[in-house]
């Protein structure tokens, strides 16, 4: 039984060694050599279209065309930016919207007001991030 203790506080303490060697900052070099894809002037359009899915997928990974009304609030203009996953950068356009997921056959039923950031690489989403968890 101590050696199975033992097994798991060392390997618990490895991955928090690894995740504390992790650089949560790109370096200069890094920032020069990153690619952010072109400027996304259709940016409400991409992140209407990546959010009007329904949350709840099909089995056979189709989406159905889902009873729910997304109402838009664009917080910030696309910038530069990137996001940091598991000691990996990835680079693109960031937009901050909040939206409100009301169900469409019941307009009393919200799902709450949510804050967004979201990631537009070369006309694509390719990261979503919830601001919500990151407040005070």
């Amino acid at each position: 039984m101590k050696g199975g203790i033992k097994a798991i506080i060392i390997t618990v303490g490895s991955i928090c060694l690894m995740l504390i060697g992790c650089a949560t900052v790109p370096t200069a070099q890094q920032f020069a050599q990153s690619d952010y894809g072109e400027y996304p002037t259709d940016y409400k359009e991409i992140v209407k279209n990546y959010c009007d899915r329904s949350p709840f997928g099909r089995s056979d990974g189709t989406w159905p065309t889902y009873p729910y009304y997304y109402s838009y609030k664009w917080l910030k203009e696309p910038y530069k930016g990137y996001f940091a996953v598991l000691c990996q950068f990835e680079f693109g356009y960031i937009v901050h919207v909040g939206m409100t997921v009301r169900s469409r056959r019941d307009w009393s039923a919200s799902f709450g007001y949510k804050e967004k950031a979201i990631m537009i690489k070369n006309g694509k989403v390719v990261g979503s991030m919830s601001l919500n968890l990151m407040k005070n």
